[in-house]
């Protein structure tokens, strides 16, 4: 069954989204639409939070998503950049999923958000990632 979340854009511009897991793929549908926006496979999602804890520790990193930035290569480290770097789709748009990909991380218990509409950061609650307990945590909260 779908989980009903929400961007975390200012109230007026947050888009609300389902998101569940099937076949090995976290899915992403904007609720007013029918096709899927986003995948992400528990494999690639391990990869972004290993990279997120390299690169930040327990700081607090940005959601990072400039269309424009990302397309040049020049976007700050942050949740897009990593998604664009180490991710398995390396295109912009998939990247740009981040304002999606964050809030689903938030709903796992692997990131707090700073509460900012406009300077979007999280920060990891975990200091290990395990990719057993992150499959666990797939299939049991989504």
């Amino acid at each position: 069954m779908p989980i009903p979340l929400s961007t975390r854009g200012a109230p007026a511009q947050a888009i609300n989204f389902d998101a569940w897991y099937t076949d090995g793929l976290l899915q992403i549908r904007k609720i007013t639409e029918e096709h899927v926006l986003h995948t992400y496979s528990a494999i690639e999602i391990y990869l972004i939070l290993n990279s997120l804890q390299q690169q930040f520790g327990q700081d607090p990193f940005p959601l990072a998503n400039n269309v424009e930035r990302l397309g040049h290569g020049d976007e700050q480290p942050g949740l897009g950049m990593t998604i664009l770097q180490v991710g398995f789709d390396r295109r912009t748009a998939h990247a740009q999923g981040s304002s999606y990909l964050g809030p689903c991380l938030e709903h796992l218990g692997y990131c707090e958000w700073n509460g900012e509409h406009h300077k979007i950061q999280w920060h990891l609650t975990r200091e290990t990632i395990s990719d057993r307990q992150l499959l666990k945590d797939l299939s049991e909260q989504f």
